[in-house]
């Protein structure tokens, strides 16, 4: 069992979140938010922004932190989960090796689907939930020493 460091952004525009479908074997066709491991050494806040960026081709700024989010399957997980919002004119361009493609999802949307479509449903609609009721919080929170 290895201890792994995640990092996700829930993307918002126009009150919809963007999701991602993953290519890997393992959760293949899975919906997820855009994320991945951080790299050793790597600034989470960094980390995350690389990821954004690695899979659907975003240049975002973080509006916020949402929380850590932890749990164990096969490995050990702290996931740090930030917010942005994309601008107008951003087009999810999917990184062809990992992702199958991305999709706007209202939050009607995501309750209405079933938990088997999701990477990990109970992560997702937690995230989901408190980011609904304004559990949102600075960045500053997080301190790189």
């Amino acid at each position: 069992m290895d201890f792994v460091v995640h990092v996700s952004t829930l993307i918002e525009r126009e009150g919809k979140i963007l999701f991602v479908r993953e290519k890997k074997p393992q959760a293949y066709g899975k919906y997820n938010l855009p994320g991945g491991h951080l790299e050793l050494g790597e600034d989470v806040v960094a980390g995350a922004k690389r990821e954004v960026n690695e899979e659907v081709g975003f240049n975002v700024e973080m509006a916020g932190f949402l929380g850590v989010y932890e749990g164990a399957s096969d490995n050990h997980y702290i996931n740090f989960v930030f917010y942005a919002q994309a601008k107008e004119d951003d087009v999810p361009m999917p990184l062809e090796e990992e992702i199958l493609d991305c999709h706007w999802l209202s939050v009607a949307d995501i309750e209405a689907m079933d938990d088997t479509v999701f990477r990990n449903a109970k992560r997702i609609r937690l995230i989901i939930r408190e980011f609904q009721q304004g559990r949102i919080y600075p960045i500053h929170m997080l301190h790189r020493i």
